[in-house]
């Protein structure tokens, strides 16, 4: 599991997106979770300039990049907070994950 403040991840005609794939490459998540992706109602989740192969994409104001054979489900999504609540489950246990920023204003 990894969690990146991107800082725009369509910045500089996405390069953000191909460092954040290379660095993937070498470490394999089965999670990635991205704050201040700065993605507005312009992009959707199915834009394929987001598309990681072999992961879906959840938006809220955290983004998570979720390997497609991960079982995820996503609870709850609190933008006021900037917060997701993911559960992942295996045959014997539940993991509740909440990422979390704490904006500065």
């Amino acid at each position: 599991m990894c969690h990146y403040n991107i800082n725009s991840l369509v910045a500089n005609n996405f390069t953000k997106l191909s460092s954040l794939e290379a660095f993937n490459a070498v470490h394999n998540f089965d999670i990635i979770y991205i704050s201040e992706s700065f993605l507005d109602s312009f992009f959707s989740s199915h834009d394929s300039a987001l598309l990681l192969k072999g992961y879906q994409l959840v938006r809220g104001s955290i983004c998570i990049y979720i390997k497609d054979i991960v079982p995820i489900k996503v609870l709850n999504v609190i933008n006021l907070l900037e917060c997701f609540f993911s559960e992942i489950s295996n045959e014997n246990q539940k993991y509740i994950l909440m990422p979390l920023i704490r904006s500065p204003t």
